[in-house]
């Protein structure tokens, strides 16, 4: 397969804090123009795509040029700021020549490269926007990557089925990063990841990258297949951090030093619904971002990458470990209460015996 005209789009996405002041990013950037070179910054609201709060949109890097492989390649960088916490980083390049070459060259050049370039760019953003990070994510900040490769045009006329028929081989190499030929069955369950709208498009998508074969830049395809990458990068986050906070849990209910005290249990049990409460927040907020406007195309496009990615699964597995922190949490509730419970009939008793005791105490003082 012979291209004559692609682009390579490489997404990097970053969890940086629980949530992002949006406004306070724009105010933060706008004074620091010629300092930051971040000279493009504006709200991202595409007609198909309905956002509940629009992005901001930053450019990093237009034809910034770099030497790979005694080749010089043009660039460019642009960075999206989602209020929920999250912040995508998008490098591109156009690309020329054969399939096995754009393997090698963005798997073991242009990936590993461009990663370095972006993180430096990612620190330096995030150094100047921290003012606007509610609760900023622990380093290293959990991150996920994705390779998109658009071919806007071959060597020859072909369409969709074509190169379904002469190049299935080809793109399942391609986007699995392989040198050596796939198995059928791995070839099939790749292109069962496909979709197309025309005659003369195609979408195939799988879980470390995707292909799309379009004439014409394909901006709602690319941002629908950004977002579901985003539901995964917060679904397996908050996955991590649900481990992390349910063991935790575990043990300081371990060294309590006096667990029959209710409010030995205080700390423990505030946590566990801060925590509940503000990853069940999160989750809403992803999944209501983003709504795809009268184009079942792009919904089809999304429920292809939802399963690829599995996010079904990765939503299971957030919604038991949420169901497990309720669980400990009624557990030390039933133990508060039980505990309230016994220190009453403790109280009462003593209560009885007092008074026994001054009634025994007066018939003493009378008979004397």
């Amino acid at each position: 397969m012979k291209i004559s005209d692609g682009r390579v789009y490489f997404y990097y996405l970053y969890d940086v804090a629980d949530e992002i002041d949006l406004p306070k990013v724009e105010a933060l950037l706008k004074e620091s123009v010629t300092e930051t070179g971040l000279n493009v910054y504006r709200r991202l609201t595409p007609e198909y795509i309905r956002y509940a709060v629009a992005p901001v949109l930053i450019k990093l890097a237009s034809n910034k040029k770099i030497e790979l492989e005694k080749k010089q390649v043009k660039i460019n960088v642009y960075s999206k700021i989602f209020d929920f916490g999250a912040i995508v980083f998008i490098a591109s390049t156009d690309f020329k020549g054969s399939s096995a070459e754009l393997t090698h060259f963005s798997a073991e050049v242009l990936e590993p490269e461009l990663e370095k370039i972006v993180l430096d760019y990612r620190d330096k953003l995030l150094k100047k926007i921290n003012p606007a990070l509610k609760k900023p994510s622990p380093y290293p900040l959990y991150s996920e990557d994705y390779v998109v490769y658009h071919v806007k045009k071959l060597d020859k006329k072909i369409n969709a089925a074509g190169f379904e028929k002469e190049y299935a081989k080809e793109i399942a190499k391609l986007i699995r990063f392989e040198k050596s030929d796939l198995s059928d069955a791995e070839i099939k369950e790749i292109w069962d990841g496909k979709a197309s709208y025309y005659e003369n498009d195609l979408v195939v998508v799988d879980y470390n990258a995707a292909f799309v074969f379009d004439a014409v830049e394909p901006l709602d395809v690319l941002n629908v297949l950004e977002y579901a990458n985003i539901q995964l990068l917060e679904l397996r986050y908050y996955d991590s951090v649900l481990d992390r906070k349910i063991s935790a849990a575990y043990d300081d209910l371990e060294r309590l030093k006096n667990p029959f005290l209710p409010q030995s249990y205080s700390r423990v049990m505030k946590r566990l619904s801060e925590i509940k409460l503000g990853i069940e927040e999160i989750i809403d907020k992803v999944d209501n971002t983003l709504k795809l406007v009268g184009d079942m195309y792009l919904v089809k496009v999304y429920s292809l990458a939802a399963k690829k990615f599995h996010l079904s699964e990765w939503e299971t597995n957030v919604d038991k470990k949420l169901a497990g922190v309720e669980k400990i949490y009624s557990k030390l509730q039933e133990n508060v209460n039980s505990a309230r419970f016994t220190l009453l009939e403790v109280l009462m008793v003593l209560l009885e015996i007092i008074f026994i005791l001054v009634v025994v105490a007066e018939i003493y003082h009378w008979i004397g």
